[in-house]
């Protein structure tokens, strides 16, 4: 079965994360057929949340959403967040900011 995460950010370059799609799903042994279904229907679920993201953070508000893209023999999941998680060093500043 293919299991495959995705983890977009408003910065996330789709066709890179389909063109990955594609090559595990083909290492898989998935059927071409089934590939480029697969590929499509991820590919406008990331695309929808990365361009509903860019807005939303132009507007300087916050979006967290997920999608799980099931068939047989595979499933996708899609995460989406505008919002990054700080490293230790944002961490560290937020915490004298208090």
């Amino acid at each position: 079965m293919l299991g495959v995460s995705i983890r977009a950010t408003p910065d996330t370059d789709v066709d890179a994360e389909i063109n990955i799609l594609r090559r595990v799903a083909e290492k898989d042994g998935l059927e071409p057929g089934l590939i480029d279904r697969i590929a499509d229907e991820t590919d406008t679920v990331v695309r929808n949340f990365v361009e509903r993201g860019r807005e939303l953070k132009a507007l300087r508000s916050q979006l967290t959403a997920e999608r799980a893209i099931r068939g047989d023999g595979y499933e996708i999941r899609v995460s989406f967040g505008t919002v990054s998680k700080p490293g230790l060093l944002g961490r560290a500043l937020a915490a004298f900011r208090r």
